[in-house]
């Protein structure tokens, strides 16, 4: 079986806080810099601004036989299809693991006390893919 890719959606609001994050780090390094011109400022916004641009460019989840995996930048992992038991679809978690870069996405339960909340591009056909390979898995669908 060949896997399925789904990338986050991304909205305004997350586009608009890694602008204002990386303006604010481009700002202070010039000024550091321009005020100390041999300053090593520049080196830890580099990193920043780089794991920014991986974060945006490369937050996708896929399906490939028994597990979904997830990546959001250099953050990675998989859950085991069959220990997910529930899914809250149009929901969005505030607090805890989130490679997403969008509200209104889909908070995983699995395990017994775990969860994680990702945000597809396509939750209607992300969550038939995962019903498909789980049938045991409970969706919940929360009206927008």
């Amino acid at each position: 079986m060949e896997a399925t890719i789904f990338y986050s959606r991304k909205n305004a609001f997350t586009a608009i806080t890694f602008g204002v994050i990386a303006l604010i780090l481009v700002a202070v390094t010039v000024l550091t810099l321009w005020t100390k011109p041999l300053s090593m400022v520049w080196i830890p916004v580099v990193v920043v601004l780089a794991v920014l641009v991986w974060v945006w460019t490369r937050t996708f989840y896929s399906i490939d036989g028994n597990y979904l995996y997830y990546q959001s930048g250099p953050i990675r992992g998989k859950i085991a299809i069959s220990q997910i038991r529930q899914m809250d679809v149009n929901q969005t978690l505030w607090v805890g693991f989130r490679p997403a870069l969008s509200t209104g996405g889909i908070i995983i339960h699995y395990n017994k006390w775990d969860e994680i909340y990702i945000s597809p591009k396509d939750s209607d056909r992300f969550v038939a893919t995962l019903t498909t390979a789980n049938e045991n898995i409970q969706v919940t669908v929360k009206e927008t």
